[in-house]
């Protein structure tokens, strides 16, 4: 279950999002345009890759959190590919599966951190996070127990047993919809928390235009901001699907009167 990409492999984009659905829109390799939020993902991980900390590995684990088809995926490729790290995925389903026992499910992280010590810099993405904190496992103190074997890892991965940094610098980022439903202990691992968030109104029209940038459109600007306005509460993967329905001459909601087939050639 342990699956491992360079960071150049990854220009277009992934085609999974946290939620588990293997048909999620990915936007490719603009994703840096469409998806709010990897430019806070790319200024921590360029941080500990700033020339200040040569010669040490500051300590960086991150929880991205968000409803599927939010971009978590996408933004963190979007950051992978701007700032150059390797990625090494690991899906905490399979980790915490029926019947696992405790041992093997720390065993299987630590196995993960050491695939991840392979490469340089690398990123060890935790799918699935949530899963951890279910099945047959759900109690406080598995919790706890597997908090403390994170935090463990992530101090291992850096520096050997006499305190010096390791050649290999690898960063901990797991992926979950929310970060309330974790238990404490677990969610304590973390140093930073990031939240992909509904899109603003001005960000879903970016997304919009840059979606339809290469196709000739006849929406003025007020059209623009009217659907802009009306597509309010949707997620970029429920933009994307938007705007593919409206090329394929489906859109059929009166709803949405500002984008249909008529506007698109």
């Amino acid at each position: 279950y342990l699956e491992s990409t360079g960071a150049a492999a990854a220009q277009n984009g992934e085609q999974d999002d946290d939620g588990g659905d293997n048909n999620a829109i990915a936007f490719g390799s603009n994703s840096k345009l469409l998806v709010p939020g990897w430019k806070d993902m790319a200024t921590l991980l360029a941080s500990a890759l700033h020339p200040g900390n040569f010669g040490t590995h500051i300590r960086l684990a991150i929880l991205l959190h968000g409803p599927s088809g939010s971009g978590k995926q996408t933004a963190l490729t979007a950051a992978l590919n701007a700032t150059g790290f390797h990625k090494i995925k690991l899906d905490c389903k399979e980790l915490n599966m029926l019947g696992m026992p405790e041992r093997k499910v720390i065993e299987g992280i630590k196995a993960a951190f050491s695939a991840a010590g392979e490469f340089n810099p690398t990123v060890l993405v935790l799918q699935h996070f949530q899963a951890l904190a279910g099945g047959i496992h759900n109690t406080e103190s598995f919790a706890a127990r597997i908090g403390n074997a994170l935090s463990a890892a992530v101090t291992e991965s850096l520096q050997d047993k006499h305190g010096k940094p390791k050649h290999a610098y690898v960063v901990l980022v797991a992926i979950c919809p929310s970060a309330d439903d974790l238990p404490a202990p677990l969610r304590r691992c973390f140093t930073h928390e990031l939240l992909m968030e509904t899109p603003s109104q001005a960000v879903r029209q970016e997304v919009l235009q840059t979606t339809l940038r290469h196709a000739k459109t006849t929406l003025t600007g007020d059209e623009w901001d009217e659907l802009a306005r009306q597509t309010a509460g949707l997620l970029p993967r429920d933009l994307k699907a938007v705007v593919a329905d409206a090329c394929a001459h489906v859109v059929q909601d009166e709803k949405l009167p500002a984008l249909n087939s008529s506007h698109i050639h």
